[in-house]
């Protein structure tokens, strides 16, 4: 009798995957028909960022302070301007129009299979910066893939996480290990307050915004370097809003490593 229940059971739990699977194939058939891939850009179908536009962004080898834009070949702010950012490296400018598109459409039509093209983007960058380094002994970067460094993701806010699904610095930063051999954090840079976006504020607004925002829940930095990952930087107050905790808790240096400048 037991043995008839299992059976019966068994067949249940079989059905119902059989269902499962049937009603996902059904929905992605009608999403393919109702709302089909194609690049945002050129229309092709059955890719959401093609080749061909990829190869339209343009990285940016002119680095700048972020705070006074004078030229910094690294990114390294100026030290008049007594920052707990060390430096910010900007992979292309925002007004691009593709790359506006793209990371437009990535954070706010949630269409999130475009953090490959993004982080592939952000990696080139990256690479680029650190064969520089390779050839260039006085280079602030020689830090980038040593054992003390730490990546990590610019937070987003749990009601905003809760709306969003998704952090789109820590998708790009995901994505970022499958090219190259970093460690992260995802889970100890905490942010605590709910606030405006900072893309809706004035420039003067955004620091007093952002201020107290965050919270360190790990171990003592001591003798690390961080790098700041997200997707825009504009005046730089998220990033040196985080810097401040970071550097608090002992952290060597604080950087910044964004897809593009606002």
């Amino acid at each position: 009798m037991v043995f008839g229940n299992n059976l019966k059971t068994m067949a249940y739990k079989s059905l119902i995957i059989k269902l499962k699977n049937h009603t996902k194939i059904l929905c992605d058939f009608l999403t393919d028909i109702l709302f089909p891939i194609t690049c945002i850009e050129c229309n092709k179908k059955n890719v959401w960022f093609c080749d061909s536009c990829f190869n339209k962004l343009k990285l940016n080898l002119n680095q700048k302070c972020l705070i006074c834009n004078r030229k910094s070949e690294y990114g390294k702010i100026c030290k008049s301007h007594k920052k707990y950012l060390t430096g910010v490296l900007i992979a292309s400018e925002y007004k691009n129009k593709t790359l506006r598109n793209i990371i437009k459409t990535f954070k706010y039509n949630f269409i999130t299979d475009l953090r490959y093209p993004l982080s592939k983007f952000l990696s080139i960058f990256l690479l680029h910066q650190i064969r520089k380094t390779e050839i260039d002994n006085t280079s602030p970067l020689n830090f980038l893939l040593e054992k003390d460094t730490i990546f990590i993701p610019i937070p987003l806010h749990k009601k905003r996480l809760r709306w969003r699904q998704f952090n789109q610095a820590e998708l790009l930063l995901n994505m970022f290990t499958n090219h190259l051999p970093i460690n992260t954090n995802t889970e100890n840079l905490i942010r605590i307050k709910y606030q405006k976006p900072q893309a809706k504020l004035k420039k003067h607004k955004r620091q007093q915004n952002i201020k107290n925002s965050f919270l360190w829940n790990g171990e003592n930095l001591k003798d690390k370097t961080i790098i700041l990952i997200d997707d825009v930087v504009t005046s730089g107050s998220t990033l040196e809003e985080c810097a401040k905790i970071l550097k608090n808790n002992n952290a060597k240096k604080i950087w910044g490593l964004v897809l593009a400048k606002g």
